[in-house]
């Protein structure tokens, strides 16, 4: 979801250079599933990260890093929702000027459906999640691939996959 609420942000500060820059994101990101890949064929354990962490530097280490990553996501799961608000609050006011939404039911609406689907369980909650993954790739592909059909020989040119633009923003 950052990539999806954080693109106008991205575009702005990054410039023509945003391709490269969400090409190096992914990278990184690739980078970081294989090194946890690689650590779970040695420690297979549902502790994830605090299993890593204790068998390498130990048991206070590991209840550190258990709690940082509760810590973290607690402040990522209540970050989403705010966005998700903004963002639902903002569109129905700018597409239906006359209805007002205040940002704290859709917060409720999709906090409420996050709670729903730990309740049901994990199987349909990842069964619907990957459903929904796969209708979003395919969203995302095919509007990819309307804006490089659509914007012709003007819009398709090799400075987007460099770190440096005479623009503004860019790696610098």
């Amino acid at each position: 979801t950052s990539i999806y609420f954080m693109t106008g942000q991205l575009a702005g500060n990054a410039g023509a250079s945003a391709p490269f820059v969400l090409i190096a994101a992914s990278l990184v990101c690739l980078s970081l599933a294989l090194t946890i890949k690689e650590f779970s064929k040695y420690i297979s354990s549902s502790g994830s990260f605090y299993a890593f962490v204790s068998m390498g530097l130990g048991k206070e280490m590991g209840f550190v890093c258990g709690w940082l990553m509760i810590c973290g996501y607690s402040i990522i799961t209540v970050e989403t929702l705010l966005q998700i608000g903004c963002y639902v609050s903002d569109i129905i006011s700018r597409n239906f000027p006359d209805v007002i939404v205040h940002w704290g039911y859709p917060v409720i609406l999709f906090g409420g459906l996050v709670a729903l689907m730990a309740w049901i369980g994990v199987n349909p909650a990842l069964k619907l999640s990957l459903i929904l993954s796969v209708f979003e790739s395919i969203i995302i592909l095919g509007l990819c691939i309307a804006i490089v059909v659509k914007s012709g020989s003007d819009g398709n040119y090799p400075l987007a996959f460099t770190p440096f633009t005479p623009n503004h923003g860019g790696m610098r």
